[in-house]
C-alpha cells in the first residue's frame, strides 16, 4: 500500500502539471476558440484521494486543444521588417575593386618619339546610401543620401586609379561623391553636393567622366508604355569661387585677362537637355540624347593648369594643404605657348549621344 500510495502521489503531480499548462493553453487561446470551433476545454481533470482509482484523462478530448497553426500574413510580417530597413538599418553599404592594365608601345618618327610603357593600376571604392523621410503607406523616400569613398591622388582630379609606383606608399582614401537628392514630387528629383555630371556618357571630349563637379542639378522624368520615357534635365555646377572683388598688381590672374581692380567671378558650367528612350522588343532599346552646355570664365580652368600660377590653386582650402601640382591637361589651344587664356571666347557645346 505505501508503494501504491507513492506512485498515486506521483500520477497527482503529473497531472496538476499537465492541468496548469491546459489552463495557460486554454487563456492564450480564449479569443479564437468561439470562431475558430475548436472543442470546448474540459473541466480540470478529478482524481480520487487515497485510493488506486484515477480518472480517465480522455486522450481524444485533449489531442482537440492544441489548434492547427494559423495562416501567416505577408503584409503583417512585410511592415516590420520594412519599418526596421527603414530605420538605422536603412543605410546600404556597397563598393568595388578595378584593376587595370594598359600599354603604350610605338616607334619614333620625325614628329615624337619612341613610347613604351606598361602601366597597372587599381581602384578601391566604398558606398554608403540612407533613405531619408519615409512614409509608412508610401514605398518612395522624400530624399535619398549618398556617400563614396574611393583611393585616389590628391593631385589629379582626372581619375580615381591609383599607379603601381613611388614604393611602397599608400593611397589616399578621399570623398569622391557625396550628395544629396529630394524628390518632392513623383519623377522630379532636385540634387546637391558633389556628383558627376548630369550627361557624363564616357564620349564627351570636354570632361572626363572621373571628374566630380560641386553644385546642383534636375531632372524630371515621364514614363509611359512599353518602357518608352523621356527626361527633362539641367545642372548647374560651381567650378571655382576665386573671392577676389578687386584684381591688385601681380595677381595671377592679370595672366588669364583680368584687368587691374576688376572682380572676378566664380567659373560655372551649366549643362541642359533632354533624353527620350523607349523598348524595341524585349532585348533592345534606344535611347537619344540632346544636351547644351556653356562655361563662365573658362579662362580660369587654363590658369589652373599652367606652372606658372601653380600655387593659386594647389593650396588648396577643402584639403588645407599643398598639393603636389596642378590640373594634370593643360591644352594646346590657347593665345599664347603654355598660356593661361584661351584662343575660343567662349565654351558653347551641343552634345548629343
Amino acid at each position: 500500500m505505501a508503494a501504491l500510495r507513492s506512485e498515486i502521489e506521483q500520477l497527482k503531480q503529473m497531472l496538476a502539471g499537465q492541468q496548469r499548462q491546459i489552463d495557460e493553453l486554454r487563456q492564450s487561446l480564449q479569443p479564437a476558440e468561439s470562431p475558430s470551433g475548436y472543442a470546448p476545454i474540459p473541466a480540470p481533470l478529478a482524481y480520487a484521494s487515497g485510493s488506486a482509482s484515477v480518472s480517465d484523462p480522455r486522450p481524444s478530448t485533449l489531442a482537440q486543444v492544441a489548434p492547427a497553426a494559423p495562416a501567416v500574413n505577408v503584409s503583417d510580417l512585410n511592415n516590420p521588417v520594412t519599418g526596421l530597413l527603414r530605420g538605422l538599418g536603412g543605410f546600404r553599404f556597397s563598393g568595388d575593386f578595378r584593376y587595370r592594365f594598359d600599354l603604350q608601345d610605338r616607334s619614333g618618327n620625325a614628329v615624337a618619339g619612341p613610347l613604351q610603357n606598361a602601366r597597372s593600376r587599381y581602384r578601391l571604392r566604398f558606398n554608403v546610401d540612407k533613405d531619408l523621410f519615409l512614409k509608412d503607406d508610401d514605398e518612395r523616400p522624400l530624399a535619398h543620401a549618398h556617400i563614396q569613398l574611393s583611393t585616389a591622388p590628391y593631385s589629379n582630379a582626372l581619375t580615381n586609379d591609383t599607379d603601381f609606383t613611388s614604393f611602397g606608399t599608400k593611397a589616399p582614401f578621399s570623398i569622391a561623391e557625396a550628395f544629396i537628392d529630394f524628390m518632392p514630387l513623383k519623377g522630379l528629383t532636385l540634387r546637391l553636393g558633389r556628383t558627376p555630371e548630369l550627361f557624363a556618357d564616357n564620349r564627351q571630349f570636354q570632361w572626363d567622366d572621373d571628374v566630380r563637379f560641386n553644385g546642383f542639378h534636375e531632372t524630371y522624368r515621364w514614363t509611359g508604355k512599353n518602357g518608352l520615357f523621356a527626361e527633362i534635365k539641367g545642372g548647374q555646377y560651381i567650378l571655382t569661387n576665386p573671392n577676389v572683388t578687386v584684381v591688385p598688381v601681380n595677381s595671377p590672374f592679370l595672366a588669364a585677362g583680368y584687368a587691374l581692380g576688376q572682380r572676378v567671378p566664380s567659373a560655372d558650367l551649366f549643362d541642359q537637355g533632354i533624353t527620350i528612350g523607349t523598348n524595341l522588343g524585349a532585348k533592345w532599346r534606344a535611347d537619344l540624347t540632346v544636351s547644351y552646355s556653356t562655361v563662365r570664365e573658362p579662362n580660369q580652368i587654363q590658369l589652373a593648369s599652367v606652372n606658372s600660377t601653380v600655387n593659386l590653386f594647389t593650396v588648396n582650402p577643402v584639403l588645407g594643404a599643398t598639393l603636389t601640382g596642378t590640373l594634370p591637361q593643360t591644352g594646346n589651344a590657347t593665345t599664347t605657348a603654355a598660356g593661361a587664356i584661351y584662343a575660343a571666347g567662349g565654351f558653347d557645346v551641343l552634345h548629343y549621344g
